[in-house]
């Protein structure tokens, strides 16, 4: 799919795109949540190993996808992806958590968004470690991630029984304080289907382009 000449219809149909991905990350959450505790099944308190699970068992199985009706939304996501290629030093910058492969993709190589993902306890530690390498690889400059759309997502595996609004207020704190970043709007929540869905968005300047960052708060203390 090539895209549309008109580019008001593009940016209509992309950010349509995106806001069903993320629709579909929050199924993917609530059903992964669901069949661990209805197995009982603990949850280990590692982040590789939750973005593995909610990868191979939901945001990439067709079955799943079907079952929800999101068989049409043509997204595919991979993990551990090289990201930032440096042509001087001949490697990649980064590695980003999740890939996620537009259908535009096979027209132009840099249509893609990426997921970082972060454990949060509410401790000064992950929440310092959630701005400085998870914000901070999007919005620092030169950045790790490329934001070819404007926007990627930051997807947090809450893994304590911690007030989930009053810690991004102190995320918000500690990223107002990094010089490295530009920001234009701290993290504001936004209006959600669900109570139990925390979705914020945050604005920066990076490289004289607005980026925007979806953060994705999911509460799976309860594992």
């Amino acid at each position: 799919m090539g895209g549309f000449k008109n580019k008001s219809l593009n940016f209509l149909v992309k950010q349509a795109i995106f806001n069903d991905m993320i629709k579909y990350i929050f199924i993917s959450l609530d059903s992964m949540k669901k069949s661990f505790l209805l197995q009982h099944k603990k949850l280990l308190n590692d982040e590789e190993k939750i973005r593995t699970h909610l990868l191979e068992n939901y945001l990439n199985n067709d079955s799943f996808k079907k079952e929800m009706g999101y068989d049409n939304l043509a997204l595919r996501f991979f993990p551990e992806v090289p990201e930032s290629y440096d042509k001087c030093d001949e490697e990649y910058v980064g590695r980003a958590d999740i890939k996620v492969i537009c259908p535009n993709y096979f027209n132009d190589v840099k249509d893609y968004y990426i997921i970082e993902c972060k454990r949060v306890d509410g401790s000064a530690k992950l929440n310092t470690f959630y701005v400085a390498e998870g914000i901070c690889r999007f919005v620092s400059e030169p950045p790790k991630y490329l934001s070819f759309n404007g926007k990627n997502i930051m997807l947090a595996f809450v893994v304590t029984d911690i007030d989930i609004d009053r810690n991004i207020s102190k995320i918000n704190e500690i990223q107002a304080k990094i010089k490295e970043i530009k920001l234009i709007g701290a993290l504001k929540k936004c209006k959600s289907e669900r109570a139990e869905h925390y979705l914020y968005t945050s604005k920066y300047e990076c490289n004289s382009v607005q980026i925007e960052l979806s953060h994705i708060f999911y509460d799976f203390s309860m594992m």
